[in-house]
């Protein structure tokens, strides 16, 4: 099958599985992984100068493109299961794994968890494509280490920091979680499939900042949004989605 390009082939791609008995093509997990989604929806929805735009402020959420992005959702939410409030990210992931399902919007460490934990082959037992929509646009985030002011023990957490930031430390970490590593000179040949496929979409890609992740909002707009999709999936109403994230983002100030 060859991975649907928009979310208008997502969809009929869902139609055609469920005709053929699979009940709820698309995994999905808890709160947070839904807005993971959402996000996938947005940025394709938008393009990657509108989803910059709803956090400098020049888009409104209450927008008409912007309001678009909850009815797409919503669209995609049917062809999810309907227990996504009761599966971590993992059990998501493990429904496709299983053949429950055939897709699971998720970050690199679904490639890591299926790679170490469940000990399947990148490009052989599971195969990977950009989210509908996002070809060509990197959706980033970055796991940092700090070392707090007036930390106890200050010399062994710098020596901390120093192993994991060095090239041996991000060549040992990242090909176990998933991830890539945040060095220019990390050694490809250390990293399997996935994570060689994803080291040269970093380079050649346009790249843009994840909400749910903290990339792109602060974190006052960032904590309350799980509100806003809990209104969403409550009311199935655009309209009220998008102002609910407007009033937030007048509260935070974002984009100001």
């Amino acid at each position: 099958m060859t991975p649907p390009k928009t979310w208008a082939d997502f969809l009929a791609t869902c139609q055609t599985l469920k005709r053929k008995g699979l009940e709820a093509p698309l995994a999905l997990g808890e709160n947070w992984t839904q807005q993971h989604l959402w996000e996938s929806v947005a940025l394709a929805t938008l393009g990657a100068d509108g989803w910059a735009n709803l956090w400098n402020g020049k888009l409104k959420f209450t927008d008409p493109k912007a309001v678009a992005v909850w009815d797409t959702f919503g669209k995609v939410l049917d062809c999810a299961n309907k227990d996504a409030a009761g599966l971590s990210w993992q059990q998501a992931v493990d429904r496709v794994v299983q053949g429950k399902a055939a897709f699971n919007i998720m970050g690199d460490w679904a490639a890591g968890y299926m790679s170490t934990t469940l000990k399947l082959k990148p490009g052989t037992d599971f195969a990977w494509a950009p989210s509908p929509g996002t070809s060509g646009v990197f959706m980033m985030l970055s796991d940092s280490f700090g070392l707090p002011k007036g930390a106890k023990n200050r010399q062994n957490a710098i020596n901390w920091l120093k192993l994991v930031g060095s090239k041996e430390g991000q060549d040992t970490f990242n090909p176990l979680k998933g991830s890539i590593a945040a060095r220019l000179d990390s050694d490809p040949a250390k990293y399997n499939a996935y994570g060689q496929s994803a080291m040269k979409d970093w380079q050649s890609n346009r790249i843009v900042g994840s909400l749910v992740h903290g990339a792109v909002a602060p974190e006052s707009f960032m904590s309350q949004f799980g509100t806003v999709m809990e209104i969403f999936l409550q009311s199935k109403n655009p309209q009220a989605a998008a102002n609910a994230a407007q009033a937030i983002a007048n509260q935070v100030g974002l984009g100001r």
